[in-house]
């Protein structure tokens, strides 16, 4: 598990936890985090423990999968959590009411994901982001805000960035920074017992998982 795109709802709570990235791709711009840079805390056979986790690691094996430009619900095949017994995706050739449930929380993820990179983009338009890593081969390149830059703002443009909240997001990139963790900083708990989950539940479990306000935490801060 490593790079997970945010959606502007989730970034203060992320922020939290881990650091945040901004990239680029094809002119559009995303919000991210690699929780491979971030604190780690591992419960029993090597599960991430933490209360805070980004939308699409509470949503797996669901993904959004972009096909051809567009956006799909993806499913990870990880036999795990799909398999030919348990309860099914469709029936017939529409969705379950689970799994429609679960397309609508994904659309909104999905309008947040475009709200946190038309945020990005305005930081970049003033011209306080700073390059970490220029586009490799496939075509994504790396950002974080340059916070000389930002503290130099003219009004005019200051005032852009504060109206939309592309100055929160800066300032929030900016302290998530001190999550960046050093090799050693890995930390083991035990497991704590539970029951296994019955393969015909996990929807509705995921499902509550989403509803969860606890796990949202500071989502509100920028939205």
């Amino acid at each position: 598990m490593g790079v997970i795109p945010l959606a502007s709802q989730e970034i203060g709570a992320i922020a939290t936890a881990y650091p945040l990235y901004f990239g680029e791709n094809q002119a559009r711009w995303y919000v991210f985090t690699d929780l491979s840079t971030g604190p780690v805390v591992l419960e029993g056979k090597g599960r991430l423990s933490t209360k805070v986790r980004p939308f699409l690691v509470r949503t797996y094996p669901f993904t959004a999968l972009c096909v051809a430009g567009s956006w799909a619900l993806g499913v990870f095949d990880d036999p795990g959590y799909v398999s030919a017994t348990g309860r099914p995706f469709f029936d017939g050739q529409a969705p379950t009411q689970t799994v429609s449930r679960l397309s609508k929380h994904m659309a909104r993820f999905l309008e947040g994901m475009k709200r946190a990179g038309a945020l990005v983009k305005t930081l970049s338009d003033a011209g306080v982001l700073r390059c970490d890593q220029p586009a490799d081969a496939s075509g994504w390149s790396l950002w974080q805000v340059d916070e000389a830059k930002l503290a130099d703002l003219e009004p005019q443009a200051l005032e852009t960035v504060y109206r939309n909240g592309a100055l929160a997001l800066g300032y929030t990139q900016l302290v998530s920074q001190i999550h960046l963790r050093s090799p050693a900083a890995t930390q083991r708990v035990p497991a704590i017992p539970t029951e296994k989950q019955q393969s015909d539940a996990f929807l509705e479990s995921i499902l509550d998982d989403i509803d969860d306000q606890g796990a949202i935490g500071m989502g509100s801060l920028i939205k």
